[in-house]
């Protein structure tokens, strides 16, 4: 009996501690909301929506999952993780492996939205991780953006 009891004691103890790590469903699912909920503050706030998506404070930052906004030139206007980003112009730059993911990033989101694969800097991880980002686009006093969510994969 008394073992029965410490071994209770010991898995109560344990439980909450343990890590409940989401799905790559979960995640994909998680970062379409935030594109969608980012698109609508948008449209809600104009502009000036991207200096608060711009930050650590960002309200559509869940975990590893984060937004960020470029605009139809490829010019980076919201990034909360790397705000000296914003400004330049990254049209045509493809990632490590050659790929030009932000163009396909633009033909996704201006088709409706739609996930595109590359790879990336993963924010207090060193290399280059596989990530899926799901893009698209927003329309503000006649200008359009495209804004962005992604999982890695690694």
């Amino acid at each position: 009996m008394r073992r029965v009891v410490g071994l209770l004691v010991v898995l109560l103890f344990l439980v909450p501690f343990t890590s409940h790590s989401q799905s790559l469903e979960e995640k994909e699912k998680k970062a379409v909301e935030l594109v969608n909920k980012a698109i609508d503050y948008i449209q809600k706030n104009g502009e000036k929506a991207f200096k608060i998506m711009s930050t650590k404070k960002s309200p559509f930052i869940d975990g590893e999952l984060y937004v960020f906004v470029y605009d139809e030139n490829l010019t980076m206007v919201a990034h909360p993780f790397k705000p000296y980003l914003v400004g330049i112009n990254l049209k045509g730059k493809p990632d490590a492996k050659g790929n030009f993911f932000r163009d396909e990033m633009k033909k996704k989101a201006m088709a409706g939205g739609g996930w595109v694969t590359y790879y990336y800097k993963k924010p207090g991880a060193k290399g280059l991780h596989r990530k899926k980002t799901y893009c698209k686009m927003a329309e503000v006093n006649g200008k359009k953006y495209i804004v962005c969510c992604g999982v890695y994969l690694d």
